[in-house]
């Protein structure tokens, strides 16, 4: 394998880059959204998840052995991916990876604010014979409330924010502060000014941007009050900050949100509303998290085409890998669930 230099930036890169062309493409989503429960798991199999399959194929079935399937695979998939990488590259990396734990964190919260025990939680969802998943189901098991499950966690931004809440606090707001600490772990590491780290901190501080409005029309549709949030805005935003987010926090519907965006320079204002309209025809905000999806990823290649010689086109694998999972756990766990094709097409992220 190459060194830590720029050679071994190529490397890793082009490893990357060849992983995200044998990602599922959208012909092939549709193809499985026309299928039964039992043909998608063969599917699956098929495109690139059969180890993990049989791994799991002797207890589970259905949309449960592709959950614990795919998850295992992520998993491994992005410890493979990380162990390319040399030096800065591998550092920027690992930082936008590490949304991967920060999910695991919420798995474990979520599992208690719902009394979910951790053999349940093994089964599929941090699937046991996965070696990583262990101290998170030991945390379950071991936790009887919030504040004993926040005690055994790393010790770190995360952990000190939820620490900082009182006892009693909602699981809501333990998410915010999961939020708005992670943002900040991951901004903080993203402090010197040389080329690749600007342009992951640029795709970073976008995507606080799109997950400030869609919390805001979570917060619209749901009739929460101003203070609440403001409460969920999450600081570090690209183009929304400073006056521009007071005014959208402040907006008391959609309507004047518009007003409050109206202004903003290299917004994607044509897209939104389309994605407004369908909000609209849906009474979902699906279409607007699929805009989302689909904005950051042209993003994040066209700064990967811009900068192939870094940790971009691993950011961009690893971005793409996660809405391959998100998509497979969507059709495997929809259809089983009865819902529509038709339905389920309009929420992938293709």
């Amino acid at each position: 394998m190459s060194g830590g230099g720029k050679g071994g930036w190529s490397y890793a890169a082009t490893r990357a880059k060849a992983r995200r062309a044998k990602l599922i493409d959208s012909m092939r989503y549709r193809q499985m959204l026309q299928q039964t429960p039992n043909q998608i798991v063969t599917t699956i199999a098929e495109l690139g998840y059969r180890e993990e399959i049989d791994l799991y194929a002797n207890r589970l079935q259905g949309s449960d052995l592709v959950e614990a399937a795919i998850s295992h695979a992520f998993d491994v998939d992005i410890a493979q991916v990380l162990h390319f990488c040399r030096g800065s590259q591998r550092r920027l990396a690992s930082v936008y990876a590490s949304r991967n734990e920060i999910d695991k964190v919420r798995i474990v919260l979520r599992s208690i604010a719902g009394s979910i025990d951790s053999d349940e939680v093994g089964v599929s969802i941090l699937p046991s014979e996965n070696e990583t998943n262990g101290p998170w189901l030991d945390m379950i098991r071991s936790s009887d409330d919030f504040d004993s499950a926040i005690s055994q966690l790393p010790i770190g931004p995360v952990k000190q924010a939820l620490s900082s809440l009182p006892s009693g606090t909602s699981l809501r707001d333990y998410e915010d502060a999961i939020d708005r600490s992670s943002t900040r772990m991951s901004l903080d590491a993203l402090k010197e000014n040389d080329a690749p780290t600007r342009v992951l901190r640029k795709i970073l501080r976008h995507e606080v941007d799109q997950r400030n409005l869609a919390n805001l029309l979570r917060g619209l549709r749901q009739g929460l009050d101003l203070e609440t949030r403001r409460g969920m805005m999450l600081d570090g935003g690209l183009r929304f900050s400073g006056l521009t987010l007071s005014s959208m926090a402040e907006a008391s519907d959609v309507e004047g949100l518009r007003s409050a965006l109206s202004g903003v320079r290299g917004f994607d204002h044509a897209g939104f509303e389309e994605a407004l309209d369908g909000v609209d025809a849906t009474n979902s905000l699906d279409p607007v998290m699929v805009w989302a999806r689909k904005d950051r990823d042209l993003m994040i290649g066209r700064l990967g085409h811009q900068h192939p010689v870094s940790a971009i086109p691993v950011v961009h694998y690893i971005f793409s890998k996660r809405g391959e999972i998100a998509n497979l756990r969507l059709i495997a766990r929809g259809l089983s669930a009865g819902l529509s094709a038709e339905k389920l097409e309009t929420r992938l992220h293709i």
